[in-house]
């Protein structure tokens, strides 16, 4: 019985290989393979460290190693060796710089890092540059970058620094300012301000409040 020939169609088989061949196959060094398995090797270990990941990327992105296991682009090499976007990529190198930036100006006495997220780096890269000298400035006296990025963040904007009761003291402040112009020829209204105190601090056992009093004050210079 003779055999049936199937033909195959080529166009249906699949084959396995790299994304792009290097151009320049001949001019990758071993010194170059070393460089890239060291910085695969940290990315491994520290996918969920940010800055030693953004280091060795910067090291791949700059030295152009990602040519090696034939990717032509270093966006192309984040997204099939990582499963990562280029913009990640760049936010977490980013990061690692502008770690080694505010560590110029800190005599740091551990090992700990400044920066306890990517996403603080590209809050800090995104303000004014007279911002980012003075909270460099303010990391050198001990604060936190944290805390500095949101002062200068709402700084920034406009927004005023939350505080509890704030908008209360203000209005305090304003009424205090107003008692102080009567006061000064006015017997009777020191007297009923006298009264108001004493009253409240025997009654609560403790010194009263600028706020605590806001309302009878007004109600005292409208009368």
């Amino acid at each position: 019985m003779l055999g049936v020939h199937v033909p195959i169609e080529r166009n249906k088989m699949k084959t396995t290989k790299p994304a792009v061949q290097p151009e320049t196959v001949d001019e990758i060094t071993e010194q170059e393979r070393e460089t890239l398995k060291k910085c695969e090797t940290t990315i491994k270990k520290g996918i969920s460290n940010f800055l030693t990941t953004g280091e060795a990327l910067l090291t791949i992105r700059n030295q152009k190693l990602y040519q090696v296991d034939g990717f032509k682009t270093f966006e192309a090499y984040c997204n099939e060796r990582w499963g990562i976007t280029r913009q990640h990529a760049s936010n977490l190198i980013l990061a690692f710089r502008t770690e080694q930036e505010l560590s110029t100006v800190v005599d740091k006495v551990n090992t700990e890092p400044l920066l306890k997220s990517e996403n603080l780096s590209r809050r800090f890269k995104k303000l004014p540059d007279d911002e980012q000298k003075r909270i460099m400035s303010a990391l050198k006296l001990g604060s936190k970058i944290e805390d500095e990025i949101k002062k200068s963040e709402q700084l920034v904007s406009g927004v005023t620094p939350s505080k509890p009761h704030w908008d209360k003291f203000v209005r305090a402040v304003n009424t205090i300012q107003k008692i102080l112009e009567q006061v000064e020829n006015d017997e009777s209204f020191i007297n009923r301000l006298e009264d108001i105190v004493k009253t409240y601090h025997k009654e609560n056992s403790r010194a009263l409040p600028v706020v605590a009093q806001e309302d009878t004050f007004d109600e005292m210079l409208a009368a």
